[in-house]
């Protein structure tokens, strides 16, 4: 199954996007009258028939639609930015097909890299999104300073983890971890001392990932597989 994007709807027909319809018509060779698989990212599948194929406009006929269910959990991820781009890039496209709700790129005081291409992690994550056939596509938000995301926070459990020695530690997998949850990962060098006890004074609890010092972007993976577990685990779904 091919899984193709698209928002532009009007009636019972769907226009791809100019890169969509690239993809369909001109890289896989698709005609009008083949079967097609579109999502709208907010949890509908249609499936429908191409009445039109070009690789600048596709335009798709609507034959059925469906809703695929949200994941029973929310998970929000705030990760430090990484000295090289690509190790965030992969590890947000391994959270998007395992699932998550939406992505922060993190400032904090031991990032190296300032800023990172938001179009681009956007694009990642749909093409992630398509390749594991989810009908939900995460949101991207623009990078943010520490003090700031932990501050903008209305619900949900807040969460940060880091590998400084605190008795306050709990281990992720032995918490609740269903609802919106907001885990907070910090850059190479990790989060300073002053950053998670700004966390907490502002209702952030603090967690353990194991013994293990983890790079941030297993860090990421490791809090998406532990949040998909639990809750397919706990309420039998996945």
């Amino acid at each position: 199954m091919q899984l193709f994007y698209g928002t532009e709807i009007l009636g019972n027909t769907i226009t791809l996007s100019e890169q969509e319809s690239a993809h369909c018509a001109r890289v896989l060779r698709m005609q009008a009258g083949d079967p097609i698989d579109v999502t709208d990212g907010n949890g509908n599948l249609y499936k429908g028939i191409i009445q039109i194929a070009h690789d600048k406009k596709t335009v798709v006929s609507i034959v059925s639609s469906s809703e695929q269910a949200p994941l029973p959990y929310r998970l929000h991820l705030y990760v430090g930015l990484t000295k090289h781009a690509d190790r965030l890039e992969w590890m947000l496209e391994k959270c998007v097909e395992i699932g998550l709700s939406s992505f922060t790129p993190l400032l904090t005081h031991r990032t190296e890299r300032k800023n990172i291409r938001i179009d681009r992690l956007e694009s990642i994550a749909l093409s992630a999104m398509k390749q594991s056939l989810k009908a939900w596509l995460p949101v991207i938000h623009p990078s943010a300073k520490l003090e700031h995301a932990v501050k903008n926070i209305t619900e949900g459990t807040k969460l940060i983890a880091h590998c400084n020695e605190d008795p306050k530690k709990v281990a992720l997998n032995s918490m609740n971890l269903t609802g919106h949850t907001h885990i907070f990962i910090g850059p190479e060098g990790d989060f300073t001392v002053d950053e998670v006890d700004l966390a907490v004074k502002n209702g952030v609890d603090v967690v353990s990932l194991g013994a293990s010092r983890l790079r941030t972007e297993t860090a990421g993976l490791m809090v998406c597989s532990c949040m998909y577990w639990y809750n397919i685990n706990t309420q039998g779904k996945g």
